[in-house]
């Protein structure tokens, strides 16, 4: 049988109604596109509303449960909880109902042992309606209140998320820091430079460290920690060296960079400090040096 002639068949009677439920059951298989289609529009709508009001991706599900008043959810248990209640009394009254008829159809004289059973009956009646009356004429009790602490909004947990986010960014960047400000050179400071009392400097028995990012403003000076520093150890003479292209080497090393220097000493006329500086492992004053942009004065 053709496909066609298949649908314009008509089944009556109970083949009918078997058709048409298998027809709908298979819906979502036959038409199976236009549902992924349909689930998946209404999936972005769902994602787009509380993206307008500035949510994250990942606090979509939280949105939506804080959107959903208490009290519409007390009222839908209420709704349930009564719904089934009155299911309950309905098929008890149905099975007493049955039961009467049943005892009617055949009835049949009460045993010794029903006897029993009625006398335990009046038993129980007396002592629960000795319970109502003493329930009933008592004082009743005041019910504990329980005070329930107030939930943090939306807004509040989010500003909360934030503000652990930048400490935990905080943290790890200032350890980071912490580790690279005491592995900047290997070996001794003594190991990178020479002591000359020819060259007007007063030498220090302990070097100052400045750490920060550096502004380049000559050949062979930095401006670090808002301290004016020489570079020691070398000389950029204009009529011998490239001063242009030294300052653009430096500027090109130190960009953006935090920049290491130790103090070594200061000149005595003008008290200028002059420094031994690094830059991500780099000897700044030797690499000027090996580059052939100044002359080597006082390095090792």
């Amino acid at each position: 049988m053709r496909k066609s002639e298949w649908a314009e068949m008509h089944i009556n009677g109970i083949l009918g109604y078997i058709h048409k439920l298998v027809m709908w059951l298979t819906l979502p298989i036959r038409k199976f596109w236009y549902f992924l289609l349909a689930f998946l529009a209404v999936l972005a709508v769902l994602i787009i509303i509380p993206m307008c009001y500035n949510v994250k991706f990942s606090e979509i599900a939280q949105w939506y449960r804080l959107k959903i008043p208490q009290r519409q959810v007390e009222k839908v248990k209420k709704q349930v909880s009564g719904a089934a209640d009155s299911a309950v009394q309905k098929i008890t009254q149905k099975v007493g109902d049955i039961k009467e008829k049943v005892e009617e159809i055949l009835p049949d004289k009460p045993s010794a042992d029903a006897k029993e059973e009625e006398k335990e009956g009046v038993k129980f009646v007396s002592w629960n309606v000795a319970k109502f009356n003493k329930v009933r004429y008592s004082e009743p009790e005041e019910p504990m209140q329980i005070e329930q602490p107030e939930e943090p909004s939306f807004a509040e947990i989010s500003q909360q998320a934030k503000k652990e986010q930048e400490l935990q960014i905080k943290q790890e960047q200032q350890q980071i820091d912490d580790q690279y400000r005491d592995v900047y050179y290997e070996g001794n400071l003594a190991d990178y430079y020479r002591v000359r009392r020819d060259l007007g400097l007063v030498y220090l028995s302990e070097s100052e460290k400045l750490y920060d990012k550096a502004k380049v403003v000559g050949p062979n000076s930095l401006y670090i920690n808002d301290t004016f520093v020489f570079l020691y150890g070398i000389y950029t003479n204009p009529d011998t060296y490239d001063t242009a292209a030294a300052q653009r080497y430096l500027d090109k090393l130190t960009d953006g960079q935090m920049v290491h220097c130790d103090v070594v000493a200061y000149t005595q006329q003008t008290q200028a400090a002059t420094a031994l500086c690094f830059v991500n492992g780099i000897f700044i004053n030797r690499a000027l040096v090996e580059n052939n942009l100044a002359k080597n004065v006082a390095l090792k």
